[in-house]
C-alpha cells in the first residue's frame, strides 16, 4: 500500500524529470532566437553564441550612424560604420563561437531587429540530465516511505 507521501514524493519526482526531459529535447538540434532591441545614443549591444556552419543569421539595423563589428571563430567578417540602416545577411563559414557587436555613434537610437541560429552550449545538456536524475532520485527516496518496517518488540 502506498502511502500518502510516497504518492506526494513519486508526484514530485514525475513532474521533475518531465521537466528536464522537455528541456533536454527542447534544446536538442539548432535554435532560432528573435530579436528586437532599441540601442540608446552612445551605447551598444552585443551578442556571443555558437552557431553551426551554414546557419543563416539575418540583422536589419536602423539609425542614424552606427558600428558593426561581426566576428567569427576564424574571421572577422564585418568592421565598419553604417548610415542610415543596413540589411545584414550571412552564412556562418564555420562551427563554433560567433560575436556580434552593435555600437550607435549617431544622434538618434538605433532599432535592431534580427533572427541569429545558434546550438546550444553542451553543458546545458549536463544541466538537464542532472535535473531528470534528480527527479529519479526523489522517486526513490519516496518509495521507501512505502517499505514495511518489522517491528522490534
Amino acid at each position: 500500500m502506498l502511502t500518502k507521501r510516497t504518492i506526494i514524493g513519486i508526484t514530485f519526482g514525475v513532474i521533475i524529470s518531465m521537466i528536464g526531459l522537455y528541456a533536454f529535447i527542447s534544446s536538442l538540434g539548432t535554435q532560432t532566437a528573435e530579436i528586437k532591441e532599441t540601442v540608446k545614443i552612445a551605447d551598444y549591444l552585443s551578442y556571443q553564441f555558437n552557431s553551426p556552419i551554414g546557419s543563416d543569421e539575418i540583422l536589419y539595423i536602423q539609425g542614424d550612424l552606427f558600428h558593426v563589428d561581426v566576428k567569427s571563430l576564424s574571421e572577422t567578417q564585418i568592421n565598419q560604420d553604417f548610415k542610415d540602416e543596413i540589411k545584414l545577411d550571412w552564412l556562418t563559414g564555420s562551427d563554433g563561437e560567433n560575436i556580434i557587436s552593435i555600437k550607435n555613434i549617431g544622434h538618434s537610437e538605433l532599432i535592431v531587429n534580427g533572427i541569429l541560429k545558434f546550438s546550444t552550449d553542451p553543458i546545458l545538456y549536463t544541466y538537464h540530465i542532472l535535473v531528470i536524475t534528480a527527479g529519479i532520485v526523489i522517486i526513490g527516496f519516496s518509495a521507501s516511505f512505502s517499505i514495511k518496517r518489522k517491528k522490534s518488540h
